[in-house]
């Protein structure tokens, strides 16, 4: 018979495996994952570079910016307050689908094409719109990554 190269009951330590079936640590691992993802895009130069280029001006990546530090801000306190009210789990999911729509909100923001959106007796352009929402969505999903730790903390034995 094939034996597995790894097996996780003979080579992990038993509280680390007791960790691993923990359903908010695997929960933990798929949200850091994702927003791992995330972030390797709009935080680094790779979004910032595709708008420039997109644009061709330093004002909107500027912007678009602004926008994620202050949905980052915004949404910071309300998560905590929060927090410590409800259940981690439930918010966790709540900013990881804010990030989910974000991602979409991203795409369509810069796969479809651009049509000018009257705003406030303003003229922009639909892709703008878009992206200045999904940096809003990711700012409040960035919101978030302090619950993760606090999440782990309390679903792991003491000591690990």
């Amino acid at each position: 018979m094939d034996q597995p190269l790894i097996s996780l009951r003979t080579s992990t330590p038993p509280s680390l495996r007791t960790c691993l079936q923990n359903p908010n640590i695997a929960l933990a691992l798929v949200y850091r994952g994702t927003d791992a993802a995330a972030q390797g895009v709009w935080s680094y130069a790779t979004f910032t570079a595709l708008v420039y280029l997109m644009t061709q001006s330093t004002q909107i990546v500027g912007i678009l910016q602004g926008i994620l530090g202050l949905a980052t801000v915004v949404c910071a306190f309300p998560a905590a307050w929060a927090a410590d009210k409800t259940r981690r789990d439930r918010l966790l999911r709540f900013h990881a689908m804010a990030g989910f729509l974000a991602l979409i909100t991203i795409t369509a923001g810069l796969l479809l094409p651009d049509v000018d959106v009257v705003l406030w007796r303003m003229v922009v352009g639909s892709r703008m719109v878009l992206l200045c929402i999904a940096m809003w969505l990711f700012g409040c999903c960035y919101a978030g990554n302090p619950l993760i730790e606090a999440l782990v903390a309390d679903s792991t034995p003491t000591g690990v």
